[in-house]
């Protein structure tokens, strides 16, 4: 009898999900266009050009993504020129995401699953950046991965708040691993949800398969040409989810971190010396993706001092 209800409450959340708007013509045309090794400037400023308003707010989030940008981004050429793709197809699709999956109004655990989200691109941001021992990882790759890892959960929150919000109050009063509870419940983990809607949005196989393991620790990540790029993120989520930045349920201890950073090669710490620099791009960039920065930035107060 169990086994009919958890089928039956499948079936309804997963018409609930295949109902949800896919992401913009435009957006989705970006991903195309600056993911194509035969693609020119040219053609990349013509897409931006027609949606005038998706192109001002992507060029907002990579000038507030990108603190040392010294020259002033005059026209589109110039802003694709100097920018690159990587970072234009990060900022489309960050933007065109947040937008279908933000609400107005917002019930609590979906703004509190997008500010994870957010930090934890920022701080994956930031490991690509400026660590080392991290090779050739493009920081607006690591940005959208972070952002998206989540995918699963804040789908969820959309479609199904209010029981979203219960199984979140569950899972801290069991200290149960937030994934665990929605197996337990509901029949599907945030990863199981993520992969469903990241291919039917055609998301490619590399970000696909991030999604569909977020949460898990280094042993769950396949050695393929993406490793990195999942290890990165799951060191991000593990840190903000540690600190309490976002996290539902059971936190990650100081062993899991340890063990991302040994899979990445890192020195014991040395990423929490950068978590000052990945939160203020938190915070710059909340508002350009939906989320009120100064309500954000007074989150991390409260939860860091």
């Amino acid at each position: 009898m169990q086994n009919e209800a958890v089928t039956e409450r499948i079936r309804i959340l997963t018409d609930r999900i295949d109902r949800l708007p896919a992401p913009g013509a435009v957006a989705i045309r970006l991903f195309e266009v600056t993911s194509s090794s035969t693609a020119g400037v040219d053609e990349v400023v013509s897409v931006l050009a027609s949606d005038p308003s998706l192109a001002s707010r992507i060029l907002s989030l990579c000038r507030r993504c990108n603190q040392d940008l010294v020259q002033e981004v005059e026209t589109l050429e110039h802003a694709v020129v100097l920018l690159g793709f990587d970072e234009i197809r990060s900022a489309a699709l960050s933007i065109e995401i947040c937008g279908l999956l933000g609400p107005d109004p917002e019930p609590a655990i979906a703004v509190d699953l997008r500010r994870h989200a957010l930090i934890t691109a920022s701080i994956a941001r930031t490991l690509a950046t400026r660590l080392g021992g991290i090779s050739e990882l493009e920081p607006s790759t690591a940005f959208l991965a972070g952002l998206l890892h989540d995918l699963g959960h804040l789908v969820l929150a959309s479609v199904i708040p209010g029981p979203m919000s219960e199984l979140a109050e569950s899972a801290r009063i069991r200290n149960e691993d937030f994934d665990e509870t929605l197996r337990r419940v509901i029949g599907a983990d945030g990863g199981m949800i993520g992969d469903r809607v990241a291919e039917r949005w055609g998301f490619p196989d590399s970000l696909r398969g991030l999604i569909a393991r977020a949460g898990r620790g280094p042993a769950a990540i396949p050695e393929t040409s993406n490793r990195e790029l999942e290890l990165v993120v799951g060191l991000a989520d593990a840190i903000a989810r540690n600190h309490g930045l976002g996290a539902i349920g059971r936190r990650p201890g100081r062993g899991m971190i340890r063990e991302f950073e040994s899979a990445l090669g890192l020195e014991s710490g040395i990423v929490e010396d950068h978590l000052a620099e990945s939160l203020s791009i938190a915070t710059r960039s909340a508002e350009t993706l939906g989320l009120d920065g100064e309500p954000l930035a007074t989150h991390l107060f409260r939860r860091l001092g």
